[in-house]
């Protein structure tokens, strides 16, 4: 049903869109807090130059990331014209709106990168406001729309039927936006200078992996509980043993979640080993970025048995005979439901 250009959408799109809103919503608290001074840290205007080299490549990874996001989108359709129908003939449906929503997020993106890097323009600091708060909102809508894309689907799909989902993915983008940002400040800023930022991005990131654990649960135990259907359960079955078990289970928990939460409580405990700012931001962001993926490949892939069951009812997820038998549920070519 979908392909690895929709995966990879889910990703690039809600992780770029993390970036964008995180660090429009830090972007007043990291000036206000090195303007504020710490002991120990460096003149404040050095340490606003490390943190406008920050905030601008992380701009310019988020705006990049959505770009490819979309790309990848419009490459799956196959033709940009039926994109452009959507603008044209607008209908209340959630591609609309998640279409128009990227539209801003890509232009509001585009304008915050221009005014980061080229910041001697003497910008008007309320019109950098307005379109941090257009690009906030725009990138939220964003978030949840990587996740609606797929509940849109699932009165057909029955793993994707759960409104868990919309949460699950709008706090996994916003952690692989502090990943993406944990990255690109160790490589462009100076550690004693972003050391108070990266601090409140660890802080943020914490709190999003311990939501996208609780929504991750819920989730699995409302498809396990197969209370909408037949085939939800039976695809939540592969997460527990199947052909996702090793990305949910290796790739999601345990790198996306595990791994990065004990590395974060451990550097907000023990300060003074400096974890922030080291290669060690690096190697957590990279594996929440891995989680990321996995989690929706997982989800997308899952769903893919109930899509092949419907036209190949006669195997199940490992090659063997259904266990439907006669009575399993088929489609039509022109894609409508029908018993076989």
């Amino acid at each position: 049903m979908f392909s690895d250009l929709v995966v990879a959408y889910l990703f690039f799109g809600g992780a770029g869109a993390g970036v964008l809103s995180l660090v429009s919503l830090l972007d007043v608290f990291a000036k206000g807090h090195v303007l504020a001074g710490h002991a120990g840290l460096p003149s404040a205007a050095n340490a606003r130059d490390s943190l406008r080299r920050v905030k601008a490549f992380s701009l310019l990874a988020g705006e990049g990331l959505v770009a490819f996001g979309v790309a990848c989108l419009v490459f799956d359709l196959g033709r940009i014209d039926r994109l452009a129908l959507l603008f044209f003939t607008p209908s209340a449906s959630f591609i609309t709106f998640g279409v128009f929503s990227l539209a801003v997020l890509l232009a509001s993106g585009a304008l915050l990168c221009f005014a980061a890097f080229f910041d001697g323009m003497a910008w008007p600091r309320k019109a950098i406001r307005l379109l941090e708060t257009v690009t906030m909102v725009a990138a939220l809508f964003v978030m949840v729309y990587t996740g609606a894309l797929l509940v849109s689907v699932g009165p057909a799909i029955e793993l994707w039927h759960s409104w868990w989902i919309l949460a699950l993915f709008l706090f996994s983008s916003a952690s692989c936006g502090c990943a993406v940002i944990l990255v690109v400040a160790t490589v462009v800023g100076e550690s004693a200078f972003v050391r108070p930022f990266v601090r409140r991005l660890l802080l943020i990131d914490l709190g999003a992996i311990a939501c996208e654990t609780l929504f991750a649960g819920l989730f699995i135990v409302d498809a396990l509980a197969g209370k909408d259907g037949p085939w939800w359960q039976l695809c939540a079955s592969l997460f527990v043993d199947g052909s996702v078990c090793a990305a949910w289970w290796a790739g999601f928990v345990v790198c996306g979640l595990a791994i990065p939460f004990a590395c974060e409580v451990f550097a907000s405990r023990f300060p003074s080993l400096r974890f922030e700012g080291s290669l060690a931001c690096v190697f957590v962001g990279v594996l929440i970025l891995l989680g990321g993926w996995c989690l929706r490949w997982s989800i997308v892939e899952a769903a893919q048995w109930q899509d092949m069951q419907l036209a190949y009812p006669q195997e199940d997820a490992r090659g063997n005979a259904s266990a439907f038998g006669s009575d399993s549920i088929g489609m039509t070519e022109d894609g409508a439901f029908r018993s076989q």
